[in-house]
């Protein structure tokens, strides 16, 4: 396991002599400042490396799957990540400044709780009101009825699983099921493809891979003390531990609803009134294009939330979002706007004819 990072052994001046990003000071100053580098660019290179598998198998996809059984995709793929931020209230962020290990437990029960609560809410929405949608839309998620309250689920215990991670110091576990994640994901794809499988099993594939980032995580990070304390935890407790963490709720989920929205509600309203193949694909495009912008910059942010959350230096604090800042418009921004322009011209060789 990497070692932790104390941004208190960073001397405060030094974080303020190094340029306008302090590169020089985090790649190659104290101590703190290389472990936070390796730590960052570990799980980033590994996350990347993960969604590269999966956008190198999608030419094989696009000729297995027509845009219409993608645009099937695309919808529950929306659903979940407008979803996702509000199955967990958000509660699991808590578990970054938990003061010792029987708190994090207890918010790790709370996390779990609001989860299945939220998630079999949301089922029975979604039950009473597919049939009430526009036909495009109530066409893709009828058979779905079933399938997308445990995707909703298992998005709230992915971001649940990243949180304990961290919170375990486990960054190797982290980085190891970022990079299974999407590469499970493609695996299960293509052997649903090879043996003609309809939409609803890319869906069944999506939801296979993120029990194998939870698995991995929980058995990696998971000792039996944490199972019975988690276990043990009253329903007094739980309580308690809502009160106390609701802030996380009311300050952390309005950004990343609204992040959320930007991002999703396109290929909603786009199945709704065009039909499930031009949200197919507006799905792949998004994640070509789109999707690398966040394989770097989201891991980054994981780790400064907790570093942010230890530390009581100010500038050191300010050093580290410096470098965040650096390596996500030079190694992300940058590329990902270069390939852009060309994809008019690549998009119909690498994906076929009629994409």
């Amino acid at each position: 396991m990497i070692d932790d990072v104390n941004f208190a052994g960073l001397p405060a001046g030094k974080a303020r002599t190094r340029g306008p990003f302090a590169i020089h000071e985090i790649l190659s100053g104290g101590s703190p400042a290389r472990r936070f580098a390796r730590r960052g660019i570990g799980l980033s290179v590994a996350t990347a490396a993960g969604q590269l598998s999966y956008i190198l198998v999608l030419p094989i996809l696009s000729r297995m799957f027509p845009p219409s059984d993608f645009g099937d995709f695309i919808i529950y793929l929306s659903i979940v990540n407008i979803s996702a931020p509000l199955a967990g209230l958000r509660f699991e962020s808590a578990l970054y400044s938990a003061p010792d290990k029987a708190r994090a437990r207890t918010i790790f029960r709370l996390s779990l709780s609001t989860i299945a609560f939220m998630s079999a809410m949301a089922g029975g929405i979604i039950f009473l009101t597919a049939d009430f949608l526009p036909s495009d839309a109530s066409h893709a998620l009828r058979p779905l009825r079933l399938l997308l309250p445990l995707g909703i689920f298992m998005a709230g215990l992915w971001d649940l699983a990243s949180a304990w991670a961290i919170r375990r110091d486990a960054m190797r576990t982290l980085a190891i099921a970022r990079f299974a994640q999407p590469f499970v994901l493609a695996l299960l794809q293509i052997a649903f493809g090879l043996l003609a499988l309809p939409a609803a099993s890319l869906v069944v594939a999506h939801i296979g891979s993120y029990a194998a980032y939870a698995l991995i995580i929980f058995l990696r990070t998971m000792t039996r003390e944490d199972v019975a304390g988690i276990a043990a935890t009253t329903l007094r407790q739980i309580a308690g531990a809502a009160r106390q963490e609701i802030k996380f709720l009311f300050y952390t989920t309005p950004a990343f609803i609204i992040t959320l929205l930007i991002s999703n509600l396109p290929p909603l309203f786009m199945g709704s009134l065009f039909g499930a193949e031009i949200a197919g694909n507006y799905g792949i495009a998004y994640r070509v294009i789109y999707g690398p912008l966040t394989v770097i910059s989201y891991p980054l942010s994981n780790i400064f939330t907790a570093e942010a959350s230890a530390s009581h230096d100010p500038a050191a604090v300010q050093t580290a979002a410096r470098f965040m800042f650096a390596v996500s418009l030079v190694l992300v921004a940058a590329p990902a706007a270069v390939f852009g322009l060309a994809a008019p011209q690549l998009a119909p060789i690498a994906l076929g004819a009629r994409w």
